[in-house]
């Protein structure tokens, strides 16, 4: 199986969805939910999922977008067991105990280690650990090197990034081409022995632009 964007939002959309409610056994993995599920790449799109009236039309979807049906229950769900005291299942704290272990479930798909999977409110507190645990929130001038990103970066990450730039933080911002799109010679110019992150979008949520991943972890490297 290729993992393209659309497949991984596909399989985590999936697992959220229905692993997590599913009262599934201790020797569930990936492997047995890819096994087990049949193959619905081929009924895309899956506008029966959303709650969209007729004639609506929704292009912003790399900032936010409506919630399918499927998340939406799973979201009751698990309020309702929120909200009612009962015996627990084993494994349903989500540590390495059996039952089901959506860290090492996530691992799994990532190639990672559930040791290195951490839960985060969203995006930005992510990204703020990252730059506390590199030191760079820091007042100690330029001697914490520099922050690399670009304009088409998330509006929130910018906000910070200048904030600290005021800190005296070297922060470094490419500017998009006339075709709004990020050009990875114009990043090269900028990233240098002393460059200590690279912070962009994976997608940019004004456009859709997708950064070159390979290309600039490669540059990063």
């Amino acid at each position: 199986m290729t993992l393209d964007r659309r497949n991984f939002i596909h399989g985590v959309g999936g697992l959220a969805a229905t692993a997590a409610f599913s009262g599934l056994g201790p020797a569930t993995t990936l492997h047995t939910l890819r096994n087990a599920a049949p193959d619905r790449r081929t009924d895309l799109p899956r506008k029966q999922d959303f709650d969209i009236a007729d004639g609506c039309t929704f292009l912003n979807a790399a900032y936010t977008h409506p919630i399918p049906r499927p998340a939406a229950d799973a979201v009751r769900a698990y309020l309702d067991t929120r909200s009612k005291l009962r015996n627990p299942m084993p494994g349903s704290g989500g540590g390495d105990g059996p039952g089901l272990n959506p860290k090492a479930l996530f691992a799994e798909l990532i190639n990672a280690k559930p040791s290195e999977i951490a839960w985060v409110p969203n995006t930005s507190t992510g990204e703020n650990l990252v730059l506390n645990a590199l030191g760079l929130d820091r007042r100690v001038g330029a001697s914490r090197g520099n922050v690399v990103s670009d304009w088409l970066h998330y509006d929130g990450a910018l906000v910070h990034l200048l904030e600290l730039k005021k800190r005296g933080l070297n922060v470094r911002i490419v500017k998009p081409t006339k075709e709004c799109r990020i050009d990875l010679r114009d990043i090269e110019k900028v990233v240098d022995k002393n460059t200590k992150l690279i912070q962009l979008s994976s997608t940019a949520m004004y456009n859709g632009f997708q950064h070159d991943l390979k290309a600039v972890c490669e540059l990063a490297h």
